[in-house]
């Protein structure tokens, strides 16, 4: 299950970031930013990494800030909202089963620690 979310956000990472690239050809540094990280968070997505989830929650955001903010017909935007919707939860729960694990209690502790 996590290689499926992990490539079903990458999928949603590079479909938002074609669409931000065809979206804005004259390259404001906003949209240039937004590319660059997007290529980054899809490469540390697909590796696995904590810090590529993280990346595609950020962008998840963003895009949707930028949909909101820009867009007057939100119906013609819907599949890009639902994009950005779907990179959100995919990350959310990257984000959660990749935490660290609680230290299990030693067995052999006689009187746990308050």
């Amino acid at each position: 299950m996590k290689t499926f979310l992990q490539f079903l956000a990458v999928a949603c990472i590079c479909l938002l970031s074609w669409q931000q690239a065809a979206l804005h050809r004259d390259w404001e540094p906003v949209s240039a930013a937004l590319v660059f990280a997007g290529v980054t968070g899809s490469y540390l997505t697909a590796r696995g990494r904590r810090l590529g989830h993280s990346v595609g929650l950020f962008l998840s955001a963003g895009y949707l800030a930028e949909v909101f903010l820009r867009v007057n017909d939100l119906g013609a935007a819907s599949p890009l909202i639902a994009w950005a919707l779907t990179l959100g939860g995919c990350s959310v729960v990257l984000l959660w089963m990749s935490r660290g694990a609680s230290p299990a209690d030693s067995p052999y502790e006689r009187h746990p620690h308050s």
